[in-house]
């Protein structure tokens, strides 16, 4: 089976890039992004609500792709960059977390010796 173009393509490219590889990110980062960044971060399970998120929206997509839904097809690439936006939201709010975690809560004076 040939790919025709137009909307066959529209779901290839999508179901590729935002379905593998956004998801890819959103599913490794709580593992890669304190490797990498050295900071510390709050796993919670609400971190992977985006992929969630993402894979239903991928699927209407598809689905509006495949059956020629204008209105759906809007939709859904709607939804889909509100779940990237609400990773970012996310991720940022679990370094902040892994911060306030992780610092002492009380710090002792430093004491400046002169000479």
């Amino acid at each position: 089976m040939a790919l025709r173009g137009g909307l066959e393509y529209d779901a290839v490219v999508h179901t590729f890039f935002i379905g593998f590889v956004f998801g890819a990110i959103i599913a490794h980062e709580p593992v890669i992004a304190p490797a990498v960044t050295g900071l510390p971060f709050a796993y919670t399970p609400l971190l992977y609500a985006p992929l969630a998120m993402l894979d239903g929206a991928l699927v209407l997509r598809v689905g509006a792709d495949l059956a020629g839904g204008t209105e759906l097809r809007r939709w859904s690439g709607m939804l889909q960059a509100l779940a990237i936006v609400l990773f970012l939201l996310l991720s940022a709010g679990s370094v902040l977390a892994g911060r306030l975690r992780d610092e002492p809560q009380h710090r002792p004076r430093r004491r400046w010796r002169s000479g």
